[in-house]
């Protein structure tokens, strides 16, 4: 939705407290918010590290090219169909704006 609207996301502990990577800070967790950075929609990644070690470790992700091949394999992972309220947004703005090409997704 935030695609269509033109908007930007802030990406709320995208580490899930250490459930997506096992652990706070390690290379998996780099990998996740390098993507989280390569992303063609503005996603700002808020990490919430606890100590000064973890936010030092994750800072190197700004930094961070993922291969294409990894980021092919985050992009599938990670696809999901928007459905309500996207779909209806992506009908009804055409018809607002018979210029506009709208797809969610």
């Amino acid at each position: 939705m935030a695609r269509t609207l033109g908007l930007s996301t802030a990406a709320y502990s995208p580490l899930g407290g250490s459930l997506l990577s096992g652990r706070f800070a390690d290379p998996d967790a780099r990998a996740a918010i390098a993507w989280l950075l390569s992303r063609p929609d503005p996603i700002h990644p808020i990490l919430g590290p606890r100590t000064d070690a973890q936010l030092a470790d994750l800072l190197p992700a700004a930094d961070t090219t993922l291969s294409p091949h990894a980021l092919d394999r985050l992009e599938e992972a990670s696809r999901l169909d928007p459905g309500y309220p996207a779909d209806l947004i992506a009908q009804t703005l055409p018809r607002l704006d018979g210029n506009r090409d709208i797809h969610p997704g």
